[in-house]
């Protein structure tokens, strides 16, 4: 097969499944090459098999690039495999994480997305988006003199044919103008339960809506936080669902005939321009009686 066309990106940042369970992999200061082949495969004959003059498709399109500022959990996505470990720090001994890998390698599909602004305009940018992508299961740890250390990066695209012929890899976006009209303010635009609501399960997750795509270095615990009315704090899971939802899942069952309230910090931002909502918002509710 060819070499095909390669497209260079500037410097940007990388997300794996931005619409959902989002992770950000951080910035890729040496930029990012998209590799792509649309050609046929010479035609073969086989007169069992297939018709003579049977034309094979050699399309393929990969992604690479460096992730810089390397940690265990960004390790785990440029292998495509593996589970952080982590040792707490003691009196004898220093705290650390820690990736097995090896041995049976499960490839899992992820949506990638690729962002570097354009140099003519910071404001706007290029993006690249894969819609199914396998992570290439090789590793080369990158050092850089007086640098940081990064791993090289490899994703294979696969046809999604959920989408249209000819558009099942992705797509390359090119910002070419500003917001014509305002940006609305990042806010809340729905919760469930309601605020104020009674009688709710104590199986119940609450369920934040927001106005705009928030970024998921956002979503977290410190920014989404749930207490009992007496103070008591309630350990929950926080997940970003959507590209726009939020969802707080205790880990236990809360108690019956209790009050809980809901924490948004303010400190959450949006996914396109890192903008903040005005203030913290609170919301309570209450649980069914046994």
């Amino acid at each position: 097969m060819a070499d095909g066309t390669k497209i260079h990106v500037g410097a940007g940042t990388l997300l794996l499944n931005p619409d959902t369970d989002a992770y950000d992999c951080g910035f890729c200061s040496d930029g990012a090459t998209l590799t792509y082949n649309g050609e046929l495969e010479p035609i073969t004959v086989d007169q069992i098999l297939a018709p003579v003059g049977y034309f094979v498709p050699g399309e393929e399109c990969k992604f690479e690039t460096i992730i810089d500022e390397a940690t265990c959990t960004k390790l785990t996505y440029a292998l495509g495999s593996g589970t952080v470990t982590q040792q707490a720090a003691g009196a004898a001994q220093k705290g650390w994480d820690k990736v097995k890998f090896g041995g049976n390698t499960v490839l899992t599909d992820f949506v990638l997305e690729y962002a570097a602004p354009k140099r003519t305009n910071r404001d706007l940018s290029i993006r690249v988006r894969l819609l199914k992508v396998n992570i290439s299961p090789s590793l080369e740890i990158v050092f850089k003199k007086d640098g940081k250390t990064g791993f090289k990066f490899t994703a294979m695209a696969v046809a999604d044919t959920t989408q249209v012929a000819g558009e099942q890899l992705g797509y390359y976006l090119e910002e070419t103008a500003e917001w014509t009209g305002n940006l609305p303010a990042l806010a809340i635009a729905s919760v469930l339960p309601l605020d104020d609501a009674v009688s709710q399960a104590i199986t119940v997750n609450f369920v934040v809506t927001f106005n705009r795509a928030i970024h998921p270095e956002s979503v977290h615990s410190g920014n989404f936080s749930m207490i009992k009315a007496d103070g008591t704090g309630v350990a929950c899971t926080v997940t970003r669902t959507s590209s726009t939802v939020v969802t707080i899942n205790p880990d236990a069952s809360l108690a019956n005939s209790a009050t809980y309230i809901v924490v948004v910090a303010q400190d959450v931002e949006a996914l396109d321009d890192r903008s903040k909502m005005a203030a913290n918002a609170y919301y309570n509710f209450g649980t069914v009686a046994p």
